[in-house]
């Protein structure tokens, strides 16, 4: 096994990466938003855009396909920037994800996606 302190190809390319995108998006509007007490919805839908929202999902779901390590990865530099932007990938990322990825694998033998979505959604349990 590697140690965790060696990164993989992609890894690299994944911080720098986020790094640059919190450099560029996050940084220069950090303030407004502590101000505000509001995330603007163009800086959420740049991170769908840039894949920050779906890094474990599976890429024949449209995600990145990483580890849970590439998640934190993304999350330990976006928290270099802003907590708050960090704390909201985490959340998709290690919650709501994992959710719809266990429920959607699990019934996906039955049930098309938009059908599971529907269910995911609405069902009371």
């Amino acid at each position: 096994p590697r140690p965790v302190t060696t990164l993989t190809d992609d890894e690299k390319m994944l911080v720098e990466n986020v790094r640059e995108f919190a450099k560029q998006k996050i940084a220069p509007i950090t303030f407004q938003m502590d101000e505000d007490a509001c995330m603007p919805k163009d800086l959420i839908d740049s991170c769908f855009e840039n894949g920050l929202m779906g890094i474990e999902t599976p890429s024949d779901l449209g995600g990145a396909g990483m580890s849970f390590f590439g998640s934190i990865l993304a999350i330990e530099e976006l928290a270099r920037v802003d907590p708050a932007v960090s704390v909201m990938v985490d959340v998709q990322n290690t919650l709501v994800n994992n959710i719809f990825s266990v429920s959607y694998t699990h019934l996906r033998a039955h049930e098309t996606p938009e059908h599971l979505v529907c269910r995911l959604l609405l069902e009371k349990k």
